[in-house]
This record gives C-alpha cells, sequence and structure tokens, in this order.
C-alpha cells in the first residue's frame, strides 16, 4: 500500500521551500534541520556563496552516508557470520 503524498514547508538557509512527499512532516522537518545545520555550518566556516555551500554540503552529507552504509554492511556481515557460527555450534549438540 502507497502511502499518500503529502507537501511540508521546510526552511533550510533562511529560504522556505514547500515540499511533496510520503514521508510524515516530522521526519522531514528532521531532515531540513539536518541539513540545514550543515550548510550553516559550512557558512561559518567561511564559504558565502550559496551554491558553493549547497554542492559541499552536499557532498559531506553525502560522504557520511556511505560511511554509515560501509559501517552498517560489516556490521550485518558480522551478525550473519555469529548466526552462521552459532547454527552449526547448535547443529553439533544435536537435539
Amino acid at each position: 500500500m502507497f502511502a499518500l503524498s503529502r507537501r511540508a514547508e521546510i526552511t533550510i538557509l533562511g529560504q522556505k521551500y514547500v515540499v511533496k512527499s510520503d514521508q510524515d512532516e516530522v521526519q522531514l522537518q528532521q531532515v531540513a534541520k539536518y541539513v540545514d545545520a550543515k550548510l550553516r555550518e559550512l557558512q561559518r566556516g567561511g564559504h558565502v556563496n550559496t551554491v558553493r555551500v549547497a554542492v559541499m554540503g552536499a557532498l559531506n552529507i553525502a560522504n557520511e552516508y556511505f560511511l554509515f552504509r560501509r559501517r552498517m554492511e560489516y556490521l550485518l556481515d558480522q551478525m550473519e557470520e555469529r548466526t552462521d557460527r552459532l547454527s552449526e555450534l547448535l547443529d553439533e549438540r544435536g537435539p
């Protein structure tokens, strides 16, 4: 079943945007606040060109995402290995 597309107003770097999404508004607001904080951090670092701030912010957030994804893949691999080992130990033990 598909969620209904909703509209929500978010603010990033003082600019208001109306976005349409299947996510609930609380989730959208959390994401917008996160993006806004990251971009403001770059502005405090001396970047004033809005396009440059947006591109650098996108790169930073994408890098965080890929690091997180790599970490999750590693943890899932570890969990699978441990599950396989546990299963082997239980099989060796018998009924």
